[in-house]
């Protein structure tokens, strides 16, 4: 994080966990995904099918929404 000091930084992808405590470490937003059907995702990960997305809902957190 200390080389990107002075960039806007987005920590994203499927698996980022939802906890806004994160922001405390300089990432201005993290975006992932909170999965709705465990069923389905584990069958799909068993197919090596790559598109998660369509298990559950995206989510966005931004900085700015927390101070």
């Amino acid at each position: 994080m200390e080389l990107a000091e002075k960039a806007y930084t987005i920590l994203i992808g499927p698996s980022v966990p939802m906890a806004p405590e994160l922001l405390d470490f300089g990432i201005d937003a993290i975006a992932g995904l909170v999965i709705t059907d465990a069923e389905g995702v584990k069958e799909a990960s068993c197919e090596q099918i790559g598109k998660p997305y369509s298990f559950g809902l995206p989510f966005l957190i931004r900085k700015e929404e927390f101070r």
